[in-house]
């Protein structure tokens, strides 16, 4: 109705879309609107607004206050933030406890972020009572609702041993989901794994054309900046590092043979163009 047009007018002035400018002040007095009336959606894009200080000046107690507001007529994503404030502390006092219970609530609505957030409250039990268990069973359930950075998640703890036991297999079978959608981090690990020989056939081929899409990739430096913080030891180098190690054990035509597929490789869903 109502309310919805003006999140999503709002959207656009945030967003730049809509063909209108973007406009931080625009925003927020629409999202207001839409919050005044009672709209969640318009309450959690003005909690966000809050929580960044995009609009207005950053206040986490209010965005707290929007999310909670939002959170209790079951907007996921509401749950979501408000389950994250609540983790960290920022807004409101940390409750490891209520953050558990917002990310389940959010995962039964099928949102797959808060399953795996949940996930890893159980693995480390924060909140809830500590279950090996439980994490890999909520790991998988956020995988399989299609997101590449959970699936490549899945992927990451199968290849090193963590939570399931050590499968190489799945690990890759997880990360080439993920990497066909065009997940950087997945394409890289794939990639490795068919340079060594680990959990596929080697394939000096099929890794160079993995290697050479996560070289391309403008959010690579993310990626890697995600591996360091978290000890993943999975990956031994960069796709560019890489590349040119396979360069040194490939044919010509092999090369060649890479880069064709590269270039004709599309994101799984999107047609060739």
């Amino acid at each position: 109705g109502v309310n919805h047009a003006l999140g999503g007018w709002a959207s656009g002035f945030f967003n730049g879309l809509l063909g209108v400018p973007e406009d931080d002040l625009e925003a927020v007095r629409l999202y207001r609107l839409a919050a005044e009336q009672g709209d969640p959606d318009g309450q959690t894009n003005l909690g966000r607004m809050y929580e960044f200080g995009n609009g207005v000046p950053r206040d986490l107690s209010e965005a707290a206050r929007l999310y909670s507001l939002a959170a209790q007529q079951g907007l996921d994503v509401a749950q979501l933030a408000m389950a994250s404030l609540y983790q960290r502390g920022e807004g409101v006092a940390q409750n490891f406890v209520e953050a558990a219970r917002l990310y389940r609530a959010a995962g039964e609505r099928g949102n797959a972020d808060g399953l795996f957030n949940l996930a890893h409250m159980y693995r480390y039990g924060e909140g809830v009572d500590q279950s090996t268990e439980e994490a890999a069973r909520l790991y998988r359930s956020a995988a399989e609702q299609g997101d590449p950075s959970h699936q490549s998640t899945l992927a990451v703890l199968y290849r090193t041993g963590q939570v399931f036991p050590k499968n190489s297999a799945k690990a890759a079978e997880w990360h080439r989901l993920s990497a066909e959608q065009g997940y950087t981090l997945a394409q890289n690990l794939l990639s490795q794994m068919y340079m060594e020989g680990d959990g596929v056939p080697q394939d000096y081929i099929e890794s160079y054309v993995w290697s050479n899409l996560a070289s391309s990739a403008s959010d690579y430096d993310e990626h890697f900046l995600w591996i360091e913080e978290n000890s993943v030891d999975a990956v031994a180098s960069t796709p560019k590092m890489r590349r040119e190690e396979l360069a040194k054990l490939m044919t010509p035509e092999q090369i060649a043979e890479g880069q064709r597929r590269s270039a004709e490789w599309r994101p799984t869903g999107e047609s060739a163009r």
